[in-house]
């Protein structure tokens, strides 16, 4: 969860701070407040708060605790860098004694010694430690600082016996623990350990927190502080101060954030990078295409085929946005959606999530139309899986000038609702422009996790297929500037007055004709292709029965299975499988298949060469329980001479059975013009 804002108020109240360290070489009669965090369970809270107070120029001390849960995070070690990067120190919040009364070491001085090893070799600079008040510390009655020669006092059963864990009086004098007389601890197998007896210095620890020379000391253990005064009612002025802030008592209520863009704008790689290197949990359009089933979400994808159908069912949208919101409270983060579909959605969006900050995220419009027919985006005139913009002449418009005002619509509305924007082009060369609108968002972000991922391509678009904008026609710059200039202009992308002049010479010599004047021949009507159920071809891990028309799929054996509805094979095919593709055609089929309550299978199109070698495996549609009837298109593209339909079951989420009672296929010819 984001941080208390109370957590901001104490800073305010303690003004200039600095690691625990400074306390050894401050002076009696000197001023100094030293700010200490023991990191007892999350590792990523104490990063945000460290991020927190970087951004305020406040300088801390994070003791780290071997044996936490979190140290199992793959992560562990940068994480701990990343404390150090934010200028903070980081040492060892030490618990050795208590692994060794819980028999989970037999040698608590090895033991300590083999961990300081691992993190000073990965450049974790420790010198310093705090004693952890483990629950075994009340048990077994010690504190985890006995174990040090150092730091015996000249008489332990005077200055030691009443101190809690923590190594401090408890509340009124109760609660305090009774040190042992013969300075042995004993564990309840009977095996004792010399208390005092092993060296700091051997192991390059040059303090504890408890024995550096402070006036007052505050701590926040438990969650309040019933064990010395609160720093808020203490001045700051003047003295040596210790103050003790556990992260996870600071946490406070959730945030929720949304960051909105068209399709191909970088919302993958943002998504990766905001739940790797943030303090936000971040999803990839997780809202829309999951549910929440028994508590845990399942995937009901919802935005690809049929997507126009919910684009006019708001009903149904809530009801989506609705049910992921109990699984979005538990967690124990904040949480970032990102998500190129949602933008469809404001009203409702906005309704379900009131609390919520919205942030436009915007590439250069070039790119994404190009992006976007490199992804077959509108490549047939009966494409149902993606947005169908408010403009005239929608239907008579083909992909590229689709594509160019869907850019333009989609970023306009945005520009509107959104809170802040955030550039992709620039976001990428580094993480200084993330960190920016991170910072104004009050999200932790953290360089050197991030790192990584500003040299890496997540979902990276097809190669080949639609230029980049320097090899567009001129018709189509013209077009593409008509459209998106207005857009450009408000998003802050450089137009050069010169070529603004030739555009608009340009635009005119390629302007459509009036509707009127447009030639009035119909099309060729579709022409149906055969087809033959019965002659398709099943995998090993399926079998198929036919009968009266309907072929019923039944999958088994625990691996991938499918059925070829042009017959054939599944990497290679011959011409008496599956159907030619013509150029300047697509097809569309109709396909009427049942499968029960929370199966899935997918139609899937498989293309090929001149020489039979599959070229491209395209997903169409997926199988659905509440669905029976299906109509979608598509386009096999130049390159394919031949393709086939396949219903394709995976081994993760077999069906018990997929039955097909019909399925039709038309060729119908491509009308539009090129642009």
């Amino acid at each position: 969860m984001a941080l208390s804002h109370r957590y901001e108020t104490y800073l305010d109240h303690l003004g200039v701070t600095v690691p625990v360290s400074f306390l050894r070489l401050a002076e009696p009669g000197s001023h100094a407040v030293a700010l200490r965090h023991d990191v007892d369970h999350s590792i990523d809270m104490a990063l945000e708060m460290a991020c927190f107070e970087y951004r305020r120029n406040t300088r801390s001390t994070y003791y780290i605790l071997p044996d936490a849960p979190y140290w199992n995070d793959a992560n562990i070690i940068e994480k701990c860098l990343q404390l150090q990067d934010f200028g903070h120190e980081v040492g060892l919040h030490c618990n050795a004694l208590a692994q060794w009364y819980t028999g989970a070491t037999s040698d608590p001085a090895a033991y300590l010694k083999r961990m300081l090893d691992w993190l000073r070799g990965n450049g974790i600079r420790i010198k310093g430690m705090s004693a952890h008040g483990d629950k075994s510390c009340y048990d077994g009655q010690f504190i985890n600082y006995w174990q040090f020669r150092e730091l015996r006092p000249a008489s332990p059963q005077e200055s030691e016996n009443g101190l809690t864990p923590e190594g401090v009086p408890g509340p009124d004098g109760q609660g305090g623990l009774q040190y042992p007389l013969d300075h042995v601890l004993t564990r309840p197998d009977g095996a004792g350990f010399a208390l005092w007896s092993t060296s700091m210095a051997e192991l390059g620890l040059e303090y504890d927190a408890m024995h550096v020379p402070f006036d007052h000391y505050y701590t926040d253990s438990g969650g309040e502080w019933t064990r010395s005064p609160d720093p808020c009612s203490v001045s700051m002025d003047t003295g040596r101060h210790q103050v003790l802030c556990h992260p996870e008592h600071w946490k406070g209520s959730q945030k929720i954030f949304f960051f909105l863009s068209t399709a191909r704008s970088g919302s993958k790689w943002l998504s990766t990078v905001l739940d790797a290197a943030s303090s936000v949990t971040s999803r990839h359009e997780c809202m829309l295409n999951h549910r929440l089933v028994q508590g845990e979400l399942v995937e009901d994808k919802r935005t690809a085929d049929g997507f126009l159908e919910l684009q006019t069912d708001p009903h149904s949208v809530k009801k989506l946005l609705l049910d992921v919101r109990p699984w979005v409270e538990r967690l124990k983060r904040d949480y970032a959606e990102v998500n190129v579909y949602l933008e469809e959605f404001l009203p409702e969006l906005t309704a379900c999530y009131p609390e919520s900050t919205l942030i436009h995220l915007h590439r250069r419009p070039a790119d994404v139309v190009s992006s976007l027919l490199n992804r077959r985006w509108y490549d047939t005139p009966e494409d149902d899986r993606h947005p169908v913009m408010e403009v005239e002449h929608w239907e008579e418009m083909g992909p590229f000038e689709k594509a160019c005002w869907y850019v333009r619509l989609v970023n306009e509305r945005l520009m509107q609702a959104c809170a802040l924007s955030l550039r992709f082009d620039r976001m990428i060369r580094g993480p200084k422009e993330l960190e920016i609108v991170l910072s104004q968002l009050g999200i932790g972000f953290y360089p050197r996790l991030a790192k990584p991922y500003f040299s890496k391509t997540i979902n990276a678009g097809e190669k080949g297929i639609f230029p980049a904008y320097r090899r567009w026609s001129r018709k189509q710059k013209a077009r593409y500037h008509a459209i998106c200039d207005p857009l450009k202009k408000e998003l802050g992308y450089h137009i050069s007055g010169r070529l603004l002049i030739w555009l608009s010479q340009m635009a005119l010599l390629f302007q459509k004709p009036p509707k009127s004047q447009r030639s009035t021949a119909q099309p060729n009507p579709p022409e149906p292709l055969p087809v033959d159920i019965a002659a398709s071809s099943a995998s090993p891990g399926c079998t198929v029965r036919h009968a009266s028309g309907v072929l019923e799929i039944v999958p088994h054996g625990g691996r991938h299975a499918h059925v070829l509805l042009g017959g054939g094979a599944w990497h290679r095919t011959t011409n008496d499988a599956g159907w030619p593709s013509e150029l300047a055609h697509y097809y569309r089929a109709e396909l009427c298949a049942s499968i029960a309550a929370g199966d899935t299978a997918r139609v899937i199109c498989l293309l090929y060469d001149a020489e039979g070698n599959q070229l491209e495996q395209r997903g169409l549609v997926r199988l659905r329980s509440d669905k029976s009837e299906y109509v979608f298109s598509f386009r096999p593209g130049s390159e394919a001479v031949r393709f086939n339909l396949a219903v394709y079951m995976s081994a993760t989420a077999l069906p018990a059975s997929v039955v097909v009672r019909s399925f039709t296929l038309h060729k119908l010819p491509l009308t539009h013009v090129e642009w």
